[in-house]
C-alpha cells in the first residue's frame, strides 16, 4: 500500500511539475482519477502509521492508561482492517480498471501532446536542462516565501510547505542526471530530511484526527497519555525541523 501510494504521488508530482509545458486542462481528468485511488490508499496508510506509533508506547502496566491503550489498539486494528478492505474493493472495481486503461491510452497515444498548440510543442524542443533549472528555481523561491516566518507557521501553513517541499524533492530526483552527482546528492539528502521532519509532524496531526474517529473518551486516562506523548513528539521534531530548515537555507543551490 505504501509503495503504491508513493508511486502515485510521484506520478501526480510529475504532472504538476510539467504543468508549464502540459497545461492542467490536458491532464486534469487523469489527475482526478489518480487522486481518487491515492486517497483510498492514504486512509490505509494513515491507520498503519497510527497503529505503529501505538506499538511504540509503553505506559507502566499498573497505570490507568495501560488498559485503555490496549483497548485502543484493538479499535485501531478494526479501522485498519476496514481501510484495507476498501483498498482491495477499489483495486477490484471497474473504476480502477478504467483508470489504468485511460492512463495507458493517454500515455501511449500521447494525449498530453496532441492537443498542444504549435508554440507549446515548440517549447518541448528546448533543452531539458533549461526547463529543469527554471522549474527548480521557481520551486525554491516559492518554498522560501512560504517559510519566510518559519517559526511562526501554524499547522496548516506547515502542511502547505510540506507539499511544496515534496514536489521539489521529486523534481530534484527527476532531473538529477542533468547535474553533477556530487552536488545533487547532498542537496537532495538535506531536502528529503526536511520533508521527513515535516511529514512526522503531519503524522502527529493526522493521529489526533484518527484518535477522534476511534471514539475514545476525551477524559479517558489513555487519551491524556496520548496527548502528552504527541506533545512531546511535536516539541522534539520542531527542534529538528528548525535545524533542517536552516540547513536548507544555507546550502548552495546548483540549478
Amino acid at each position: 500500500v505504501h509503495q503504491m501510494r508513493v508511486a502515485l504521488r510521484r506520478l501526480r508530482s510529475c504532472l504538476s511539475l510539467y504543468n508549464p509545458l502540459i497545461p492542467n486542462k490536458l491532464s486534469s481528468k487523469i489527475g482526478k482519477k489518480i487522486k481518487w485511488i491515492t486517497d483510498v490508499l492514504g486512509v490505509a496508510r494513515d491507520w498503519d502509521v497510527f497503529a505503529l506509533s501505538l506499538q511504540k508506547m509503553q505506559p507502566a502496566s499498573s497505570s490507568p492508561s495501560h488498559q485503555g491503550l490496549e483497548e485502543l489498539k484493538t479499535r485501531v486494528a478494526y479501522f485498519q482492517k476496514r481501510a484495507y478492505i476498501n483498498v482491495r474493493d477499489a483495486l477490484r472495481s471497474p473504476r480502477y480498471s478504467r483508470l489504468l486503461l485511460s492512463l495507458a491510452q493517454w500515455l501511449t497515444q500521447r494525449g498530453w501532446r496532441t492537443q498542444l498548440k504549435k508554440i507549446a510543442r515548440q517549447r518541448l524542443d528546448s533543452p531539458v536542462k533549461d526547463f529543469a533549472s527554471q522549474m527548480l528555481q521557481s520551486h525554491y523561491q516559492h518554498i522560501c516565501q512560504q517559510g519566510e516566518n518559519f517559526t511562526e507557521l501554524n499547522t496548516e501553513q506547515r502542511h502547505e510547505l510540506r507539499i511544496s517541499i515534496k514536489k521539489m524533492v521529486y523534481g530534484t530526483r527527476f532531473f538529477a542526471e542533468l547535474y553533477p552527482r556530487k552536488i545533487v546528492r547532498p542537496y537532495a539528502k538535506n531536502l528529503s530530511q526536511l520533508q521527513d521532519e515535516l511529514g512526522i509532524l503531519n503524522d502527529v496531526n493526522v493521529a489526533n484526527d484518527l484518535l477522534n474517529k476511534t471514539g475514545l473518551d476525551e477524559n479517558a486516562p489513555a487519551r491524556h497519555f496520548l496527548n502528552g506523548w504527541y506533545a512531546h513528539q511535536q516539541v522534539n521534531h520542531l527542534t529538528r525541523l528548525e535545524v533542517a530548515w536552516q540547513t536548507f537555507l544555507e546550502q548552495k543551490i546548483y540549478f
